[in-house]
């Protein structure tokens, strides 16, 4: 049986924008990447694509380092910003992220709304691939760096 304030809650999630996919239909989400261009899920999941991302300081060249080994495939990445001081100028972290991942947008989520609860990335982790499918179905995780055997199998399972 559902709690009172379980149902309660249901239509001020959606009151603020929370959506929940349907079955078999990719998340839904937009956000910016460090040049400030507004990436869409849609324009992301139109066929197998690799996600790299993470929520720790030297994520950004993770990511560089990824996505150069990657590059015939569909690649973007995603940073989880949300531990980020209010102080530290977001200016500050984008021209970073420029500078060590100049090739593949990276998106940044700044409130953490993406990243865990609807990317389903574990927290607390420098780098993280994922291979998901035009529906978001997650194909793969791999953790780590960027070695020739977990490149091979993040390149088998995102090719189509």
């Amino acid at each position: 049986m559902i709690s009172r304030r379980a149902f309660l809650a249901i239509p001020a999630a959606i009151a603020s924008g929370w959506s929940v996919p349907a079955m078999g239909a990719a998340p839904v989400f937009e956000l910016s990447d460090q040049w400030e261009r507004p990436t869409s899920s849609g324009a992301m999941f139109r066929g197998n694509v690799v996600i790299l991302g993470g929520d720790l300081r030297n994520t950004g060249g993770l990511i560089g380092e990824w996505s150069a080994q990657l590059s015939s495939l569909a690649v973007f990445g995603i940073a989880d910003l949300s531990g980020v001081p209010f102080f530290v100028p977001k200016g500050s972290i984008r021209k970073e992220l420029r500078q060590a991942s100049p090739r593949v947008p990276v998106l940044l989520d700044w409130k953490g709304e993406v990243y865990a609860p609807r990317l389903g990335f574990p927290k607390s982790r420098e780098i993280v691939a994922q291979v998901h499918d035009k529906d978001g179905k997650l194909l793969l995780r791999v953790e780590g760096p960027a070695t020739a055997p977990r490149v091979d199998e993040v390149r088998k399972a995102a090719s189509p």
